[in-house]
């Protein structure tokens, strides 16, 4: 199944914003297994899978919130914060 997409405006801030808690877009693109190239994709068309953004957020520690990258899912954000920041913790003990 794939991962739906949807027009994301934004979500190419908080991509530089990740990029830039890696130092860069590559450093970026290994964390989440994507190429670089797949990376500029999200943000030239403001199209960012829900699961990457999740996936950006984990890597990031919450630095880059998931309402930065996925604005338009305010209702179940809250919910996957607290997964979010669980995960985190248990990844980094």
């Amino acid at each position: 199944m794939k991962a739906r997409k949807e027009i994301i405006a934004g979500c190419d801030v908080a991509i530089d914003k990740a990029s830039d808690f890696f130092d860069n877009e590559a450093n970026l693109a290994k964390k989440v297994g994507v190429s670089k190239q797949i990376l500029n994709y999200w943000k030239k068309n403001m199209s960012l899978p829900l699961d990457m953004a999740l996936e950006i957020c984990v890597a990031t520690g919450g630095k880059v919130r998931l309402e930065e990258l996925y604005p338009n899912r305010s209702k179940t954000i809250k919910k996957y914060n607290l997964m979010i920041k669980g995960r985190y913790k248990k990844e980094n003990r």
